[in-house]
This record gives structure tokens, C-alpha cells and sequence, in this order.
């Protein structure tokens, strides 16, 4: 199957499952799978479904269902493995499961991984470049790449997928030139 590029103005067109960076970044969940953390992205997803059905507890917490048939279908998994991808998530502390009545599915609770960021956050707002001994001097002096002064939440992008491979200037690099 032949894909067609991305023109001007069609990225907006789409429904995006998100996953929120610090999963993917922190220490805390990095020994989360892909996989797990996909299935943590369709859950957040679910918590505004549930909203709209009013789907929370007497305490005033949100809760999903979403059966093992699902998270197969989903992620395209076998049973066993969507089991094992819930127990992570469980194990790691991002959801609770409470089981239903008889025949019900079990009710997952998704929890919320803001208290992790703020603690993030805290964390590299006092690294500051006297307290990184445990890295060398050569990475210290250089600029890092800070996602706050280079707006990456701002998609550019239009400009570049205006242009057509025919329209982009070939650029060559030679060693020593």
C-alpha cells in the first residue's frame, strides 16, 4: 500500500491517542513496556467517556471499563498478554482494579500521574549545573535542549510538508570541505 504525504493543513483532521511525556521520560516508569504505556494512553482516553456517563464511585472517583477482549483488540495481543500489560500498570501504581459483580467487568480506577510530574519538575528545577558533578564537563557546557524556550508544543511543520521532494534543495556533505 502506497501512503500519500501530508499536505498543508490535514495533520488537524485526526483523533490522537496521547501519552503524557513524563511516562515516557521518568525514571519511575521506565521499566513500563511500549505496550503498557499504549494501554495507559486508551485508558486516560476512556476517564472523559466514563466523565460524560457519569462513571464515578460514591467517593467521586472516575473509573473505566475496559474488558481483557478490548485491550486485545486494541493492541493487538494475545489474552495472556493483556493480563500481564494491566498487572503493570497495576504494579507500578498507575490503575486499580476492583472486581464487579458476577458476569461485570472488573472496574479499573486510573490514577493520576501528576504527583510523579510535580516531583519531576521539582527535581530539574534544582538541577542546576554546580550540582551535576556525576556528569562530565564537556556535557555541562553545552546548551541542552530546552522543550520550554523551543515551544515544542507548536506545530510548524506546515511550511516543510508544503514543500515536495522536487522543491527541497539536495544537500551533500563532504568530509574536510
Amino acid at each position: 500500500m502506497l501512503f500519500d504525504y501530508f499536505y498543508e493543513g490535514q495533520s488537524g483532521n485526526f483523533l490522537f491517542y496521547r501519552i503524557p511525556k513524563v511516562i515516557c521520560t521518568d525514571e519511575y516508569f521506565r521499566k513500563l513496556s511500549s505496550d503498557a504505556k499504549l494501554l495507559y494512553s486508551f485508558l486516560l482516553d476512556r476517564i472523559q467517556l466514563s466523565k460524560r456517563n457519569h462513571w464515578v464511585d460514591d467517593r467521586g472517583r472516575v473509573y473505566v471499563y475496559m474488558t481483557i477482549k478490548n485491550i486485545e483488540n486494541s493492541i493487538g495481543c494475545c489474552h495472556q498478554r493483556s493480563i500481564r500489560l494491566l498487572n503493570e500498570l497495576e504494579e507500578i501504581g498507575l490503575i486499580e482494579r476492583q472486581r464487579s459483580a458476577r458476569g461485570k467487568p472488573t472496574c479499573i480506577y486510573v490514577k493520576n500521574f501528576a504527583a510523579v510530574c510535580e516531583t519531576y519538575q521539582e527535581k530539574c528545577a534544582s538541577h542546576t549545573q554546580g550540582s551535576m558533578t556525576d556528569i562530565p564537563r564537556v556535557v555541562c557546557e553545552t546548551d541542552s535542549n530546552n522543550n520550554k524556550l523551543n515551544n515544542t508544543n507548536i506545530n510548524d511543520n506546515h511550511k516543510r510538508l508544503a514543500m515536495t521532494d522536487v522543491d527541497r534543495p539536495l544537500r551533500i556533505h563532504v568530509e574536510g570541505k
